[in-house]
């Protein structure tokens, strides 16, 4: 829960987490973090909403089966939402949400940090007069099975596949070179555990966006691929900083966007412009849901 963007930053003063389970568990975890340490825990969205000053906005991210019933919850009491990606297992019920939000009159935004990394915006920069015809994107995700986040093993949730829980993050981070509103799901594969798969889009122009993911890899990758016609560029996300090559040559990223690597804090920050009514001209945070649910219904069709 976010209590003020002013009294949010560089502390954890005005901020609650509402723990509905495990929630001793997660006062011990506060207690050894000393950045967090005057974050208030509490066991309800009920007793969250007695604090003072009351809450304004809530970051949903409990398990991806139960995000829509927390949003929904959340926006019941008069909250603006921030929801981790996938919004839902089913689009369906991500509609339900979206529709919820518009008549409560709230902001409701999908988390998908990657959307905010400063040097991806620097290479589409760079690239613009190249991205305006038939372009073909390709990301490579790898997690490991066993992925330590924290000094936590990762939980991989067995009721997403691997393709919906990663859509999102890869339409925002095409979304960012190609506009992909007019993008269609074409193909789709799965591993029968749900772990490995692709996804492929196209768009009216001919352009090709390419998904290939998998949460069983050796090793931890995000690296995106660019081709428009003789150009080929790289972007390694998982080098710090990122490296990013065009056409065999390393494109050096200038130092102060560098400094900007904290990706959820800019994340936070546009949602809390947003919510303020004080974003810029740009398509706001809340604008990535419809084209991401529509492309996850189609997603979930292909899939049968």
């Amino acid at each position: 829960m976010g209590q003020g963007r002013r009294r949010s930053r560089g502390t954890s003063t005005g901020i609650a987490i509402a723990s509905r389970t495990a929630t001793e568990s997660v006062r011990q975890w506060l207690q050894t973090q000393g950045t967090v340490q005057s974050t208030c825990l509490v066991a309800s969205l009920d007793e969250a909403m007695q604090l003072c000053p009351r809450p304004v906005a809530a970051i949903v991210a409990s398990r991806p089966r139960d995000h829509v019933r927390d949003s929904l919850d959340a926006l019941a009491r008069g909250l603006h939402v921030l929801v981790e990606k996938p919004i839902s297992p089913a689009a369906v019920d991500g509609e339900r949400l979206l529709l919820a939000a518009r008549a409560a009159g709230k902001v409701l935004a999908i988390g998908t940090e990657f959307a905010f990394l400063p040097a991806l915006h620097a290479v589409a920069e760079t690239l613009k007069e190249y991205l305006q015809g038939a372009v073909r994107l390709t990301l490579d995700w790898d997690d490991p099975a066993h992925e330590v986040r924290h000094g936590e093993v990762k939980a991989h949730h067995g009721e997403t596949s691997v393709v919906i829980d990663l859509l999102a993050h890869a339409v925002s981070i095409f979304d960012i070179l190609v506009p992909q509103t007019g993008v269609d799901v074409v193909d789709v594969d799965l591993s029968a555990d749900g772990n490995v798969g692709h996804v492929v889009l196209r768009d009216s122009k001919g352009g090709r966006f390419v998904l290939l993911c998998n949460r069983s890899a050796a090793a931890r990758r995000r690296r995106l691929t660019i081709d428009v016609g003789s150009t080929h560029a790289t972007v390694d996300f998982s080098s710090n900083p990122p490296l990013v090559v065009i056409d065999g040559n390393p494109c050096g990223i200038p130092e102060d966007i560098l400094a900007l690597d904290s990706t959820l804090r800019l994340e936070l920050g546009a949602f809390l412009t947003e919510i303020s009514g004080q974003g810029p001209a740009e398509p706001p945070i809340s604008s990535r849901i419809p084209n991401h649910l529509r492309l996850q219904a189609q997603l979930e069709n292909a899939l049968g």
